[in-house]
């Protein structure tokens, strides 16, 4: 009625209301923040990586990045390779699990870096850097150092 004071009930209901609209936009903010860091990287500079050769010659890949030159050889920088064994390395489009193109460049070691010829255009993203081992590894196998597309 005119003149009544609101109930303590209505007020709890606004005040949750309120409290619900903030979480909503909060919880947006940070949907679109993570979507954005989650973009892939242009490949001028040099990213780093950690990734591992699983046990057989299987692949390890680094996180993608996209293309800028068509047709320009991309760069490895080897920091390590676990044990005393060398690494295989391909630039390559990641499609699904398969990793299409590239020229494989053979037998990196610890310090040792590459160039990495490919006739990709530029623009092509989901482009990784594959490795595998270059003598069939019993064990998983840590490869480090950084990369980049061009």
């Amino acid at each position: 009625m005119l003149g009544e004071k609101p109930s303590s009930a209505g007020m709890e209901g606004e005040v949750m209301n309120k409290k619900f609209a903030k979480l909503l936009t909060v919880a947006a903010l940070t949907t679109a923040l993570v979507g954005v860091g989650g973009a892939a990287i242009a490949g001028t500079s040099y990213v780093s990586f950690s990734t591992t050769a699983p046990v057989g010659q299987y692949p390890g890949n680094t996180g993608s990045q996209t293309k800028t030159t068509t047709n320009a050889s991309g760069n490895v920088r080897i920091t390590t390779v676990g044990s005393t064994y060398k690494t295989d390395a391909t630039m390559c489009s990641l499609l699904g699990v398969y990793c299409g193109g590239g020229t494989k460049v053979y037998s990196l070691d610890d310090g040792g870096s590459s160039t990495l010829p490919n006739t990709y255009t530029g623009g092509t993203g989901n482009m990784v850097t594959s490795f595998q081992i270059s003598t069939w590894n019993a064990a998983a196998v840590s490869i480090s150092g950084s990369w980049r597309t061009n």
